[in-house]
């Protein structure tokens, strides 16, 4: 997991600089006092600055409550607790994006197998 690591010192080193001091253990992962209206358009905005087409915020959720069920092998409880959902059908039929190829790798016999390879970053 070095990338998890880099990620996160860049986060700490990118909060300390925006707010002068290190993130607390009370302070929200990240600090927004807008509304999410605000939050949506500053987002848009970044987007249409970097040329990316049809991307929206939820696009992101999605994406990131998927990664979370995945990395945590399906374990919709603790993918819930992280992503902040009160109902699991929220976050499986909403935000979970199930790919074919996921589907059918998951009903292969030797699932797990593959699944700890690619956490491994082992190819095929």
């Amino acid at each position: 997991m070095p990338e998890v690591k880099r990620w996160l010192e860049e986060y700490l080193a990118d909060y300390e600089r925006l707010y002068g001091r290190k993130p607390q253990a009370t302070d929200p992962l990240l600090p927004w006092n807008k509304t999410l209206s605000a939050l949506s358009t500053a987002f848009q905005r970044a987007c249409k600055l970097a040329g990316i087409e049809g991307l929206q915020l939820r696009d992101i959720r999605a994406d990131f409550a998927t990664r979370v069920v995945d990395r945590l092998k399906g374990n919709v409880g603790a993918a819930q607790r992280f992503t902040g959902h009160r109902d699991p059908k929220t976050l499986m039929r909403i935000y979970y994006r199930l790919t074919p190829e996921k589907a059918a790798d998951m009903l292969r016999p030797d699932a797990d197998l593959r699944h700890a390879l690619r956490q491994s970053g082992v190819t095929e």
